[in-house]
Protein backbone atom coordinates (compact mmCIF):
# COMPACT_ATOMS: atom_id res chain seq x y z
CA UNK A 1 0.00 0.00 0.00
CA UNK A 2 1.50 3.52 -0.67
CA UNK A 3 2.05 5.94 2.17
CA UNK A 4 2.01 9.51 2.00
CA UNK A 5 5.33 9.89 2.19
CA UNK A 6 5.88 7.30 -0.92
CA UNK A 7 3.13 9.42 -2.47
CA UNK A 8 5.37 12.78 -2.11
CA UNK A 9 8.61 10.74 -2.78
CA UNK A 10 7.21 10.25 -6.47
CA UNK A 11 6.16 13.28 -7.23
CA UNK A 12 9.13 14.48 -6.47
CA UNK A 13 10.94 12.33 -8.76
CA UNK A 14 8.28 12.99 -11.64
CA UNK A 15 9.24 16.84 -11.10
CA UNK A 16 12.97 16.00 -11.51
CA UNK A 17 12.47 13.93 -14.20
CA UNK A 18 10.04 17.04 -16.01
CA UNK A 19 7.05 14.78 -15.91
CA UNK A 20 5.31 17.89 -14.41
CA UNK A 21 1.53 17.29 -14.90
CA UNK A 22 2.15 13.72 -13.23
CA UNK A 23 4.01 15.70 -10.46
CA UNK A 24 1.35 18.01 -9.62
CA UNK A 25 -1.19 15.19 -9.60
CA UNK A 26 1.00 13.26 -6.61
CA UNK A 27 1.86 16.42 -5.25
CA UNK A 28 -1.69 17.56 -5.18
CA UNK A 29 -3.09 14.26 -3.58
CA UNK A 30 -0.65 13.95 -0.85
CA UNK A 31 -1.27 17.83 -0.01
CA UNK A 32 -4.74 17.04 0.34
CA UNK A 33 -4.33 13.67 2.68
CA UNK A 34 -2.19 15.70 4.45
CA UNK A 35 -2.36 19.15 4.66
CA UNK A 36 0.24 19.82 7.39
CA UNK A 37 2.90 18.16 5.00
CA UNK A 38 5.51 20.43 4.22
CA UNK A 39 7.79 18.95 1.74
CA UNK A 40 4.40 18.25 -0.70
CA UNK A 41 3.36 22.41 -0.38
CA UNK A 42 7.04 23.23 -1.11
CA UNK A 43 7.30 21.01 -4.40
CA UNK A 44 3.85 21.66 -5.17
CA UNK A 45 5.49 25.86 -5.23
CA UNK A 46 7.68 24.18 -8.37
CA UNK A 47 5.37 22.44 -10.42
CA UNK A 48 2.02 24.51 -10.16
CA UNK A 49 1.51 26.11 -13.59
CA UNK A 50 0.30 29.65 -12.47
CA UNK A 51 2.46 32.13 -10.08
CA UNK A 52 -0.89 32.31 -7.99
CA UNK A 53 -1.49 28.66 -7.51
CA UNK A 54 2.95 28.35 -6.50
CA UNK A 55 2.61 31.71 -4.56
CA UNK A 56 -0.06 29.71 -2.48
CA UNK A 57 1.42 26.63 -1.80
CA UNK A 58 4.44 28.84 -0.42
CA UNK A 59 1.57 30.45 2.02
CA UNK A 60 0.71 26.75 2.70
CA UNK A 61 4.09 25.66 3.45
CA UNK A 62 4.94 29.00 5.21
CA UNK A 63 1.98 28.62 7.77
CA UNK A 64 3.43 24.97 8.83
CA UNK A 65 6.78 26.48 9.17
CA UNK A 66 6.66 30.19 10.15
CA UNK A 67 10.21 30.22 10.35
CA UNK A 68 11.85 28.91 7.07
CA UNK A 69 13.97 31.65 5.27
CA UNK A 70 14.08 29.55 2.14
CA UNK A 71 10.34 29.61 2.02
CA UNK A 72 9.63 33.60 2.83
CA UNK A 73 12.34 34.63 0.69
CA UNK A 74 11.21 31.98 -2.41
CA UNK A 75 7.66 33.65 -1.66
CA UNK A 76 8.71 37.22 -2.01
CA UNK A 77 10.17 36.32 -4.83
CA UNK A 78 7.22 35.34 -6.49
CA UNK A 79 5.22 38.19 -5.31
CA UNK A 80 7.80 40.49 -6.79
CA UNK A 81 7.06 38.50 -10.10
CA UNK A 82 3.94 38.90 -10.14
CA UNK A 83 4.11 42.51 -9.31
CA UNK A 84 6.57 42.92 -12.31
CA UNK A 85 3.83 40.69 -14.71
CA UNK A 86 0.81 43.28 -13.67
CA UNK A 87 2.53 46.30 -14.70
CA UNK A 88 3.70 44.42 -17.55
CA UNK A 89 0.21 43.81 -18.16
CA UNK A 90 -1.22 47.07 -18.01
CA UNK A 91 0.89 48.78 -20.22
CA UNK A 92 0.62 46.13 -22.73
CA UNK A 93 -3.41 47.39 -22.41
CA UNK A 94 -1.97 50.73 -22.47
CA UNK A 95 -0.29 50.51 -26.05
CA UNK A 96 -3.39 48.26 -27.38
CA UNK A 97 -5.83 51.19 -26.51
CA UNK A 98 -3.80 53.92 -27.45
CA UNK A 99 -3.69 51.96 -31.10
CA UNK A 100 0.32 51.03 -30.93
CA UNK A 101 -0.55 47.45 -32.01
CA UNK A 102 2.88 46.49 -32.68
CA UNK A 103 4.31 47.78 -29.92
CA UNK A 104 1.35 46.06 -27.36
CA UNK A 105 1.95 42.69 -29.48
CA UNK A 106 5.89 42.62 -28.75
CA UNK A 107 4.99 43.11 -25.05
CA UNK A 108 2.46 40.02 -24.94
CA UNK A 109 4.74 37.93 -26.79
CA UNK A 110 7.50 38.40 -24.46
CA UNK A 111 5.08 37.78 -21.33
CA UNK A 112 3.51 34.60 -22.60
CA UNK A 113 7.32 33.76 -23.44
CA UNK A 114 7.42 33.86 -20.17
CA UNK A 115 4.51 33.35 -18.50
CA UNK A 116 2.88 30.67 -20.72
CA UNK A 117 0.11 29.93 -17.97
CA UNK A 118 -1.02 34.44 -17.87
CA UNK A 119 -4.44 33.86 -19.43
CA UNK A 120 -5.08 37.94 -19.94
CA UNK A 121 -1.82 37.95 -21.56
CA UNK A 122 -3.42 35.28 -24.13
CA UNK A 123 -6.53 37.40 -24.12
CA UNK A 124 -5.24 40.44 -25.07
CA UNK A 125 -2.39 39.13 -27.35
CA UNK A 126 -5.37 37.41 -29.28
CA UNK A 127 -6.34 41.01 -29.95
CA UNK A 128 -3.20 42.24 -31.17
CA UNK A 129 -1.74 39.44 -33.76
CA UNK A 130 -2.28 40.76 -37.31
CA UNK A 131 -3.11 37.24 -38.79
CA UNK A 132 -6.50 35.28 -38.15
CA UNK A 133 -4.61 32.04 -37.59
CA UNK A 134 -2.57 33.53 -34.70
CA UNK A 135 -5.19 35.34 -33.19
CA UNK A 136 -7.14 31.66 -32.65
CA UNK A 137 -4.07 30.77 -31.66
CA UNK A 138 -3.50 32.66 -29.03
CA UNK A 139 -7.21 31.41 -27.88
CA UNK A 140 -6.79 28.31 -28.11
CA UNK A 141 -3.44 28.37 -25.38
CA UNK A 142 -5.73 30.28 -23.13
CA UNK A 143 -8.94 27.83 -23.57
CA UNK A 144 -6.02 24.97 -22.49
CA UNK A 145 -5.61 26.62 -19.66
CA UNK A 146 -9.10 27.70 -19.06
CA UNK A 147 -11.71 25.97 -20.91
CA UNK A 148 -14.31 27.51 -19.27
CA UNK A 149 -13.48 31.26 -20.34
CA UNK A 150 -16.64 32.57 -21.55
CA UNK A 151 -14.65 36.19 -23.11
CA UNK A 152 -11.97 33.78 -24.75
CA UNK A 153 -15.20 31.19 -25.99
CA UNK A 154 -16.88 34.26 -27.35
CA UNK A 155 -13.83 35.89 -28.99
CA UNK A 156 -12.97 32.57 -30.41
CA UNK A 157 -16.48 32.18 -31.74
CA UNK A 158 -16.54 35.63 -33.51
CA UNK A 159 -13.00 34.64 -34.91
CA UNK A 160 -14.51 31.60 -36.76
CA UNK A 161 -17.46 33.19 -38.18
CA UNK A 162 -15.19 36.16 -39.34
CA UNK A 163 -12.93 32.70 -40.76
CA UNK A 164 -16.19 31.49 -42.62
CA UNK A 165 -17.36 35.14 -44.01
CA UNK A 166 -14.35 36.67 -45.40
CA UNK A 167 -16.14 40.44 -45.88
CA UNK A 168 -16.06 40.64 -41.89
CA UNK A 169 -12.80 39.51 -41.62
CA UNK A 170 -12.05 42.62 -43.92
CA UNK A 171 -14.61 44.57 -41.83
CA UNK A 172 -11.99 43.38 -38.79
CA UNK A 173 -9.33 44.97 -40.44
CA UNK A 174 -10.48 47.80 -41.32
CA UNK A 175 -11.02 48.14 -37.84
CA UNK A 176 -7.72 47.68 -36.55
CA UNK A 177 -6.20 50.08 -39.45
CA UNK A 178 -4.54 46.65 -41.29
CA UNK A 179 -5.72 48.66 -44.44
CA UNK A 180 -3.27 46.27 -46.39
CA UNK A 181 -5.05 43.22 -45.36
CA UNK A 182 -8.49 44.25 -45.77
CA UNK A 183 -7.52 44.94 -49.47
CA UNK A 184 -5.72 41.95 -49.90
CA UNK A 185 -8.94 39.87 -48.53
CA UNK A 186 -11.92 41.90 -50.36
CA UNK A 187 -9.51 41.41 -53.78
CA UNK A 188 -9.50 38.25 -52.33
CA UNK A 189 -13.28 37.52 -52.65
CA UNK A 190 -13.87 39.70 -55.59
CA UNK A 191 -11.61 37.68 -57.68
CA UNK A 192 -12.32 34.09 -56.01
CA UNK A 193 -15.87 33.91 -54.54
CA UNK A 194 -18.68 31.91 -56.52
CA UNK A 195 -21.42 34.37 -55.58
CA UNK A 196 -22.44 37.80 -57.50
CA UNK A 197 -24.15 39.31 -54.31
CA UNK A 198 -20.83 38.64 -52.57
CA UNK A 199 -18.27 39.92 -55.61
CA UNK A 200 -20.12 43.20 -55.14
CA UNK A 201 -20.35 43.36 -51.84
CA UNK A 202 -16.81 43.03 -51.95
CA UNK A 203 -15.82 45.42 -54.73
CA UNK A 204 -18.14 48.25 -52.86
CA UNK A 205 -15.39 47.62 -49.61
CA UNK A 206 -12.77 47.75 -51.74
CA UNK A 207 -13.34 50.45 -53.20
CA UNK A 208 -14.18 52.61 -49.87
CA UNK A 209 -10.67 51.06 -48.10
CA UNK A 210 -9.01 52.30 -51.45
CA UNK A 211 -10.37 55.79 -51.05
CA UNK A 212 -9.54 55.78 -47.24
CA UNK A 213 -6.10 54.60 -47.97
CA UNK A 214 -5.35 57.77 -50.71
CA UNK A 215 -6.91 60.07 -48.10
CA UNK A 216 -6.53 59.55 -44.74
CA UNK A 217 -9.25 62.15 -43.68
CA UNK A 218 -12.01 60.14 -45.89
CA UNK A 219 -14.17 58.09 -43.83
CA UNK A 220 -16.35 55.73 -45.03
CA UNK A 221 -20.09 56.34 -44.71
CA UNK A 222 -21.61 55.05 -41.51
CA UNK A 223 -23.74 51.79 -42.29
CA UNK A 224 -26.40 52.46 -39.66
CA UNK A 225 -26.54 56.25 -40.62
CA UNK A 226 -27.03 54.88 -44.22
CA UNK A 227 -29.84 52.34 -43.22
CA UNK A 228 -31.68 55.31 -41.22
CA UNK A 229 -31.23 57.60 -44.11
CA UNK A 230 -32.72 55.40 -46.22
CA UNK A 231 -36.01 54.15 -43.81
CA UNK A 232 -36.23 58.01 -43.04
CA UNK A 233 -38.09 58.56 -46.33
CA UNK A 234 -41.42 56.14 -46.24
CA UNK A 235 -41.65 57.46 -42.63
CA UNK A 236 -41.71 61.06 -43.61
CA UNK A 237 -44.31 60.86 -45.85
CA UNK A 238 -46.54 59.15 -43.64
CA UNK A 239 -46.17 61.36 -40.97
CA UNK A 240 -46.92 64.16 -43.28
CA UNK A 241 -50.15 62.10 -44.67
CA UNK A 242 -51.00 61.50 -41.31
CA UNK A 243 -50.31 65.37 -40.22
CA UNK A 244 -52.71 66.66 -43.64
CA UNK A 245 -55.47 64.07 -42.56
CA UNK A 246 -55.84 65.16 -39.51
CA UNK A 247 -56.20 68.86 -40.71
CA UNK A 248 -52.71 69.60 -39.55
CA UNK A 249 -53.82 69.32 -35.64
CA UNK A 250 -51.80 66.02 -33.87
CA UNK A 251 -54.43 66.26 -31.41
CA UNK A 252 -57.02 65.36 -34.07
CA UNK A 253 -54.86 61.71 -35.20
CA UNK A 254 -56.78 58.85 -34.37
CA UNK A 255 -55.17 55.96 -32.60
CA UNK A 256 -55.13 53.41 -35.06
CA UNK A 257 -52.63 55.41 -37.29
CA UNK A 258 -50.07 55.25 -34.72
CA UNK A 259 -50.32 51.37 -34.84
CA UNK A 260 -49.97 51.83 -38.87
CA UNK A 261 -47.10 53.99 -38.22
CA UNK A 262 -45.39 51.40 -36.31
CA UNK A 263 -45.50 49.15 -39.09
CA UNK A 264 -44.18 51.86 -41.59
CA UNK A 265 -41.23 52.25 -39.18
CA UNK A 266 -40.54 48.64 -38.84
CA UNK A 267 -41.18 47.51 -42.19
CA UNK A 268 -39.18 50.72 -43.64
CA UNK A 269 -36.06 49.61 -41.42
CA UNK A 270 -36.50 45.86 -42.83
CA UNK A 271 -36.02 47.07 -46.48
CA UNK A 272 -33.36 49.59 -45.74
CA UNK A 273 -31.20 46.93 -43.75
CA UNK A 274 -32.00 44.22 -46.82
CA UNK A 275 -31.50 46.47 -49.66
CA UNK A 276 -28.68 48.36 -48.86
CA UNK A 277 -25.04 47.65 -49.92
CA UNK A 278 -22.77 46.72 -49.21
CA UNK A 279 -24.72 45.25 -46.11
CA UNK A 280 -24.52 46.59 -42.65
CA UNK A 281 -22.08 44.38 -40.66
CA UNK A 282 -24.68 43.24 -38.25
CA UNK A 283 -26.35 42.02 -41.15
CA UNK A 284 -23.56 39.95 -42.30
CA UNK A 285 -22.59 38.65 -38.76
CA UNK A 286 -25.96 37.14 -38.26
CA UNK A 287 -26.75 35.89 -41.48
CA UNK A 288 -23.80 34.81 -43.46
CA UNK A 289 -22.05 35.79 -46.72
CA UNK A 290 -23.67 37.51 -49.31
CA UNK A 291 -25.44 34.92 -51.81
CA UNK A 292 -25.64 31.85 -49.96
CA UNK A 293 -28.75 29.97 -50.07
CA UNK A 294 -30.22 30.89 -46.43
CA UNK A 295 -28.93 34.74 -46.85
CA UNK A 296 -30.43 34.95 -49.61
CA UNK A 297 -33.59 33.08 -48.33
CA UNK A 298 -33.71 35.63 -45.64
CA UNK A 299 -33.12 38.44 -47.14
CA UNK A 300 -35.94 37.95 -50.15
CA UNK A 301 -38.68 36.70 -47.63
CA UNK A 302 -38.06 39.97 -45.24
CA UNK A 303 -38.04 42.12 -48.66
CA UNK A 304 -41.15 40.29 -49.32
CA UNK A 305 -42.98 41.05 -45.18
CA UNK A 306 -41.61 44.71 -45.84
CA UNK A 307 -43.14 45.60 -48.71
CA UNK A 308 -46.38 43.63 -47.99
CA UNK A 309 -46.46 45.74 -44.32
CA UNK A 310 -45.33 49.07 -46.13
CA UNK A 311 -47.36 48.75 -48.97
CA UNK A 312 -49.88 47.44 -47.05
CA UNK A 313 -50.39 50.35 -44.90
CA UNK A 314 -50.24 52.99 -46.77
CA UNK A 315 -53.36 51.43 -49.13
CA UNK A 316 -55.34 51.08 -45.83
CA UNK A 317 -54.39 55.11 -45.10
CA UNK A 318 -55.37 55.70 -48.58
CA UNK A 319 -58.78 53.65 -48.60
CA UNK A 320 -60.03 55.29 -45.72
CA UNK A 321 -58.92 59.24 -47.22
CA UNK A 322 -60.75 58.23 -50.49
CA UNK A 323 -64.19 57.12 -48.26
CA UNK A 324 -63.75 59.92 -46.10
CA UNK A 325 -63.32 62.28 -49.50
CA UNK A 326 -66.83 60.31 -50.71
CA UNK A 327 -68.46 61.21 -47.27
CA UNK A 328 -67.02 64.51 -47.60
CA UNK A 329 -68.44 65.08 -51.07
CA UNK A 330 -72.29 63.62 -50.40
CA UNK A 331 -72.73 66.31 -48.66
CA UNK A 332 -72.36 69.29 -50.80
Amino acid sequence: METQADQVHQGIEAARAGRLAEARQRLEQAAVDNPHDLLAWAWLSEVRQNLDGRMDALERALAIQPGNASIRERLDGLKKEKDSLQASLKEAAHLLKSGARQEALTALRQITGKHATCASAWLMQSYAEPLLEDQLGALEKLLALNPDNLRAKKRQDELKQMAENPILLGLDYEKRGQLDLAMATYQKVRLLSTSTDERTEAALYLDQVQARSGDPAWTAPSPTLTVLRLAAGPILLYVLLVLFQSGLNPLHIEFHYFLEGLLVIASSFILALTTSKPRHPRWLAEFGRPGESRETLIRMSLILLGVFFLVGTYLLFFMEAWNRLTVYSATF
